[in-house]
């Protein structure tokens, strides 16, 4: 069968009965979607490949729950914004994480005392804090960074302006958000 012409509920079956070349057409069919969107995210060309492999990887393990073969163009839209996001923010994690690397390396390099395993346990807490910073929220996170992101000199006055809430909600907020972030710190040691 040719399965060029075929529509996407065609496609759909053929892929589902176990044809190769349904797949085939329908990954030609619909590479260019996947892969405009992925451009719009703004990702790099190496980047907008793995997400075309991921998102027709899902597609093959979720065939099955594709219940309107029109809605496939939507579905790998949507699909596909989703992956370039955990893309993107993939690659700010890493970006992130060789930053303090190289701090650190700087660090225990500029201080000849400091041992190997004492610069490995800060990179570790780093990556816990960093980690469960990610897990609590973005109004908790931006409360916290504004508070000690830059040593703990912001006064409560320059933390309301930069994150939006009281003066006076500002301590009890923080004592919340540090609980929830002491909490998911705990809970990535744990695992």
């Amino acid at each position: 069968m040719d399965w060029s012409e075929s529509d996407p509920g065609e496609l759909l079956s053929g892929c589902l009965s176990g044809d190769q070349r349904a797949w085939g057409a329908l990954v030609d069919r619909f590479a260019g979607v996947v892969l405009s969107v992925a451009r719009a995210q703004g990702l790099s060309a190496e980047q907008r490949d793995d997400v075309v492999q991921i998102v027709f990887a899902i597609l093959f393990r979720r065939l099955e729950s594709i219940e309107d073969p029109e809605s496939l163009p939507k579905w790998l839209m949507v699909t596909t914004r989703r992956e370039c996001w955990r893309q993107i923010r993939s690659a700010r994690r890493h970006t992130d994480l060789k930053k303090e690397v190289g701090e650190i390396t700087a660090s225990a390099s500029s201080n000849p005392g400091e041992g190997a395993g004492e610069s490995l346990e800060m990179l570790e807490e780093q990556s816990l804090l960093r980690a469960g910073l990610t897990m609590i929220g973005e109004k908790c996170r931006r409360l916290l960074l504004a508070l000690f992101g830059d040593g703990g000199d912001s006064s409560y006055e320059r933390v309301s302006e930069q994150v939006g809430i009281p003066v006076g909600s500002i301590g009890p907020t923080r004592a919340r958000c540090l609980k929830r972030l002491l909490e998911r710190i705990e809970g990535l040691r744990e695992s």
